[in-house]
């Protein structure tokens, strides 16, 4: 917080005369006049359709520590968005495919649709109820510890309906919350034909949340937010004999710093627990928080810097949750004024409660995006990928490059 603090003086001095800001403005997210997506117009609503074609190639297609296998997938990815434009009230829809096609190993091909419905009623200036819901079929990288490692990737349904209401009270703003993510996962199949079983993975996340804003200065926002959660898993006993239903809590209290010149920040510190109804399960607690930076130093360069400890769900023999400790970085620069390069890097531990097994993973990229005109840009990305655990057959690294065109209307 100090070298934060020290960075805001510093960059507050500089916004004087930048002129630029990180609200809306970093060189990602600012508008392109002659470049961004115009749209349709049906009505009172925005139409923007989009359609992604690439292609990828990786030379550890199942993420193992030998025996590589390498290919190429060709990735198709439509996309439709629709905003209304009323005065008052908001409602957005988006769909999204996301296809991918190898060139050798069919096996791996994947199907993947993602559907957002969202609807906020503006009940006053300030106040608001927001809705949304959302239907994925997805599947299961080969790089994730829950990977079941069977002969296509497992294939599951998330629902994820989510409540909020949001009014002021005096000084203080209040955002009351509840959401739920329900896993349907599809059993997969083995070598010899046997049969995976994947629906003692099947369960229902509810979390209600409480946040308390006060508005320090128009520049400095802080919070604190409790959260109360419940894990119902659809059987009671796994097929290992474990009984995975749980319960937890987190609270956690934080500060936004925007100076609308050249450096923002975000940072959250909390407490987390999550206490097992199977004795076998040690109880998650401990230290949570993040800090999140976005500094632009220039009108042409953005730097984000941010670290995170969370708490991750996984359904690993006898663990009982994952503590995640990540540390990332992302430079942005505006090269040219239709092209953008990037570089980025990153390094997570992930500690792995109850089987003692412990991951470090880092990760170094670099990326670039020319946008040809407003309806055409190519966009072209490397990745390399190590993850050391201190069990062998979970070791592997990764080298991963990528171009793709993208249509917009």
């Amino acid at each position: 917080m100090l070298v934060a603090g020290l960075m805001t003086t510093m960059s507050a001095a500089k916004a004087q005369d930048s002129g630029y800001g990180t609200q809306g403005n970093t060189v990602r997210d600012r508008e392109r006049p002659d470049y961004d997506a115009v749209g349709a117009r049906v009505g009172s609503f925005r139409i923007l359709p989009l359609l992604d074609l690439g292609v990828r190639y990786t030379d550890n297609v199942f993420a193992t520590p030998g025996d590589k296998i390498s290919d190429a997938v060709f990735t198709v990815r439509p996309q439709l968005n629709v905003r209304s434009d009323w005065s008052r009230h908001l409602l957005t829809f988006s769909a999204t495919g996301n296809l991918g096609f190898f060139a050798d190993l069919g096996s791996e091909d994947y199907e993947d649709v993602l559907i957002r419905l969202m609807g906020q009623i503006d009940i006053t200036r300030n106040s608001r109820i927001t809705l949304s819901i959302g239907a994925d079929r997805l599947h299961e990288a080969r790089d994730s510890p829950d990977d079941a490692g069977g002969l296509r990737p497992t294939i599951y349904y998330l629902l994820t309906p989510r409540v909020e209401i949001a009014f002021p009270l005096g000084q203080i703003s209040v955002k009351i919350g509840s959401n739920m993510r329900i896993f349907d996962y599809n059993d997969t199949l083995a070598a010899g034909g046997v049969v995976i079983n994947e629906d003692d993975r099947d369960r229902l996340i509810w979390e209600g949340s409480l946040e308390l804003g006060y508005v320090i200065s128009p520049s400095v926002r802080g919070f604190v937010r409790g959260t109360y959660n419940i894990r119902d898993y659809d059987d009671l006993v796994d097929d290992r004999g474990r009984m995975r239903d749980s319960d937890g809590f987190g609270v956690v209290g934080g500060i936004f710093l925007d100076l609308t010149g050249s450096l923002s920040m975000q940072a959250f510190i909390g407490y987390r627990r999550q206490v097992f109804d199977d004795v076998n399960f040690v109880t998650i607690d401990g230290i949570t928080g993040g800090l999140d930076l976005t500094w632009t130093p220039t009108q042409l360069t953005t730097v984000r810097l941010g670290v995170t400890r969370e708490v991750r769900e996984t359904t690993q023999l006898n663990a009982s949750g994952v503590f995640r400790t990540e540390f990332r970085a992302i430079i942005d620069h505006e090269l040219l004024r239709q092209l953008i390069v990037s570089v980025r890097g990153g390094v997570s531990e992930s500690d792995f409660r109850g089987n003692g097994r412990s991951d470090t993973s880092w990760r170094a990229g670099v990326g670039a995006t020319y946008f040809i005109n407003r309806t055409l840009n190519l966009d072209f990305s490397y990745e390399y990928r190590n993850r050391e655990s201190n069990l062998d057959f979970e070791d592997f690294s990764r080298n991963s490059a990528s171009l793709r065109l993208r249509v917009q209307l």
